[in-house]
């Protein structure tokens, strides 16, 4: 719920603004949907772990770590944007936090696949 609210705070600049760029190059649109989508992301991961013979503990806690990265993503994403940059226009401290981030939501994926198929 709170990317929700997110993405939609994010989308009321582009409203009253009647544009999607911050500066020279921050695209809005992509912490704004990256948000958004994040309905559809988490919830995927969580319906996986489902299938898994893990605990409760341990699909909480894989489904925390997958949001976790996806949080620090459009973070990272909306940060990029109002600081009037592109979003691949990334400073060294910033793309170490996108890729830390990144493994997070992609091992959170990974581990649930594992889970899958030790589950056969």
């Amino acid at each position: 719920m709170l990317l929700l609210v997110t993405g939609q705070v994010l989308g009321i600049p582009m409203i009253r603004l009647s544009s999607h760029t911050f500066g020279a190059a921050g695209a809005m649109k992509i912490p704004h949907a990256l948000a958004l989508h994040g309905a559809q992301v988490l919830p995927v991961l969580a319906w996986l772990l489902l299938f898994t013979n893990w605990n409760e503990i341990q699909r909480t806690g894989t489904v925390t770590v997958g949001a976790a990265g996806y949080a620090g993503l459009v973070v990272v994403s909306a940060s990029q944007t109002f600081s009037g940059r592109a979003p691949f226009d990334l400073d060294l401290p910033t793309a170490l936090v996108l890729g830390i981030c990144a493994v997070f939501l992609v091992g959170a994926y990974a581990a649930a696949v594992i889970g899958l198929r030790t589950n056969r």
